[in-house]
């Protein structure tokens, strides 16, 4: 598609309702016909979905894959019941708007991600909820729940405006959590997230940012380009030896306290032992 076709045809959105249907209210097709938005959608029972594409045709699969006699935007709807809603896949779409549904109760995917979509809610009722990528949109808050007790990944890295998030001890099952470039302020932690792999939080204007022991499996540890004091990193120092975790990455520079030289005594013995275990741990 043109720059200037798809700057005329700005807005597109996925509607999910809160009944039986899942709708996508617009969707854009380029200027040789394809389907520009191409959304995903598996069912529980493992049924093709069959899509009415806004021209007066269908066609019939999880993925839409459709042309378009021309150019333009589609109003596009398929039927389902919620209930068998598992996973959305909906990244790089082009949206600015989607709307979701409580009524999801056994979803475990949801990918958004490369959008440019402002408002995502999200529902206690999505206790199944393994994946949640809203990473690269315009969000500026994203409720989530304790009861969403089977997540492992939480990616909302690069929303410029999204200025909290908080998070709960109750995730034990958690393995990435992704905030990078996102200024959010402040982020509490928790040990009980004894399944955690990786955590990034570079340039999120944190002041804080704990580290627990209790993380050994977590190998991949990004707290850059925040205001980290001396103290806080070598505490982080302290607990990230302290979990056993051999041959991890760890980076902590551009804070105000990384460099080598506000090291105390307990940091800087903990930090040669990151690096004898194979850790390499950036400074600046």
């Amino acid at each position: 598609m043109t720059r200037s076709l798809l700057s005329h045809y700005r807005k597109r959105s996925l509607d999910a309702g809160s009944g039986d249907d899942f709708t996508v209210d617009t969707m854009f097709a380029t200027a040789d016909g394809t389907a520009y938005c191409v959304p995903s959608v598996t069912l529980s029972d493992g049924d093709e979905i069959t899509w009415r594409m806004g021209d007066g045709d269908s066609t019939t699969g999880n993925t839409i894959n459709y042309n378009y006699a021309a150019p333009g935007g589609y109003p596009i709807r398929f039927d389902a019941l919620p209930s068998e809603v598992i996973e959305i896949d909906a990244g790089l779409c082009g949206l600015t708007e989607f709307t979701t549904s409580p009524y999801w109760v056994n979803l475990t995917k949801l990918d958004l991600a490369i959008n440019e979509i402002d408002v995502i809610n999200t529902y206690a009722s999505w206790e199944e909820l393994q994946y949640l990528w809203v990473n690269q949109n315009l969000i500026s808050y994203l409720d989530t729940f304790p009861e969403w007790t089977e997540l492992l990944n939480l990616f909302c890295s690069a929303n410029p405006n999204l200025t909290a998030l908080e998070t709960h001890p109750e995730w034990t099952k958690l393995k990435i959590l992704s905030l990078g470039n996102s200024p959010v302020g402040s982020l509490e932690t928790h040990p009980e997230w004894v399944a955690l792999e990786s955590i990034t939080c570079t340039s999120c204007n944190l002041n804080t940012f704990e580290v627990h022991r209790e993380w050994s499996l977590c190998d991949n540890i990004q707290c850059g380009d925040n205001n980290l004091s001396a103290e806080t990193i070598d505490t982080l120092l302290i607990e990230v030896d302290a979990s056993g975790v051999e041959d991890g990455f760890l980076l902590y520079a551009l804070n105000p306290g990384a460099l080598d030289m506000y090291r105390s005594a307990e940091g800087a013995t903990a930090k040669a032992n990151l690096i004898g275990k194979g850790w390499t741990v950036f400074v600046a």
